[in-house]
């Protein structure tokens, strides 16, 4: 328990019914914020505090497009992932050429 935490840091401290009312006053002034570095599309962050939400046969349709939306957009970032990693391979192998070519027209 804080207050009794707080009693035994602080033997002469104020009465439960003060503290509490400090207590009420501080967790009232603040706005809680927490921010999360990301980079934009990453993830998603969901913070729900409240009843338990209830999905109705609109929202299973509405959630079955947005995981197909999802899977869409994870399937074009991996093709282009796939393609920079190519064109990255492709210029390295061209640079590699291009090096042996100045080779061989120097050494002829």
């Amino acid at each position: 328990e804080l207050y009794k935490e707080y009693r035994d840091k602080y033997p002469e401290c104020y009465w439960r019914s003060r503290f509490c009312d400090y207590l009420r006053l501080y967790m009232h002034q603040g706005n809680p914020v927490m921010h999360m570095d990301h980079k934009a599309g990453d993830k998603m962050y969901v913070d729900f505090t409240g009843r338990r939400l209830s999905i109705t046969s609109r929202d299973r349709d509405s959630v079955v497009i947005i995981r197909k939306q999802v899977e869409k957009y994870e399937q074009l970032v991996l093709e282009q992932a796939e393609r920079m990693e190519r064109a990255r391979r492709e210029a390295e192998e061209a640079e590699k050429l291009k090096k042996e070519t100045e080779y061989l027209k120097k050494n002829r």
